[in-house]
């Protein structure tokens, strides 16, 4: 899928062309936000035939199916959200701007914090608004939930986000992600809104850095 309006600072920014389906979020932390939901782009007719029936109960069957012939679900995204959806579009440009100040002013305010190193990929093209670091602290994943706990959203620490071998439902045939595991209990991915303003991105800043200095001394 091509999104008109993608580029920002000189980069194609355009996902979703170099595969048979590409999936997106549209939660709303995302840059494209409809609240909850999401979609999938792609050019195989038969493929997206397939998705509309899955997401309706497979009332609407691709070519050679019958009617309610398969197992499906109710994943319909509700039309209003949808058209937020497509609304928000015409602001793409507007909010890869936005989002990417957001995370340069944090990784800015951050950066006399020892205990904090900012994670930029070298051989890739950095999404610009993730901000991304790898605790150098003892208990990482711990700081993380501590953090959390005064203010500062971020993936491990407020959604708890773990290894795919450590879910219940997975656990007997999924191989040990170790790799996964060791990342994940090592860095702070701190969760911005579009609605953090400056000074909310100060205030964040200013818990992270008090209290890594007060793990540090404890």
């Amino acid at each position: 899928m091509t999104i008109p309006g993608t580029t920002h600072a000189g980069l194609d920014t355009t996902v979703g062309c170099y595969s048979s389906v590409g999936c997106y979020s549209t939660h709303q932390l995302k840059l494209l936000s409809t609240g909850e939901g999401g979609f999938l782009a792609t050019d195989d007719t038969e493929l997206a035939a397939r998705a509309r029936a899955y997401r309706s109960h497979w009332l609407t069957p691709p070519p050679g199916s019958a009617p309610l012939s398969q197992l499906a679900h109710n994943f319909r995204l509700a039309e209003p959200l949808a058209a937020l959806g497509r609304a928000e579009l015409s602001r793409l440009d507007e909010q890869i701007h936005w989002r990417t100040e957001q995370t340069r002013t944090l990784t800015k305010l951050l950066g006399d914090v020892e205990q904090l190193v900012p994670l930029i990929p070298r051989r890739q093209r950095w999404n610009h608004y993730a901000p991304l670091f790898r605790l150098e602290l003892d208990r990482p994943r711990a700081f993380a939930e501590h953090l959390a706990g005064a203010g500062v959203p971020n993936s491990t620490g407020t959604f708890g986000v773990i290894p795919l071998d450590a879910r219940p439902m997975f656990a007997r045939s999924t191989p040990r992600c170790t790799t996964a595991a060791a990342l994940l209990d090592s860095i702070l991915a701190v969760a911005l809104a579009r609605t953090d303003d400056h000074g909310r991105i100060k205030q964040y800043a200013a818990i992270i850095e008090q209290e890594a200095h007060r793990w540090v001394n404890t």
